[in-house]
């Protein structure tokens, strides 16, 4: 580990580790495939998972996956379809 939270590929150590948390807008951003606009709009108005914490701002994968799943969902729903 280089001491700056980086090993020597340059990976978080967090990823390494087994750790789904993402910190900063822009891995957030990455991780969801959305602009950062679009991650403003769905945390104000949809319950997107992702909080400033100490002016960063903080998310989770597995948070993040099951956003998309439920929203998915309640389209299926909304459209008269299962999944079954």
């Amino acid at each position: 580990m280089a001491g700056n939270g980086t090993n020597r590929r340059g990976d978080m150590d967090w990823e390494r580790d087994g750790n789904t948390t993402l910190h900063g807008m822009g891995e957030i951003t990455v991780y969801a495939k959305r602009c950062e606009a679009t991650i403003l709009k769905f945390v104000r108005t949809e319950g997107f998972p992702a909080r400033k914490v100490g002016g960063i701002w903080v998310s989770d994968k597995v948070l993040i996956d099951a956003f998309w799943r439920e929203k998915v969902g309640q389209r299926e729903v909304k459209a008269g379809t299962t999944w079954e």
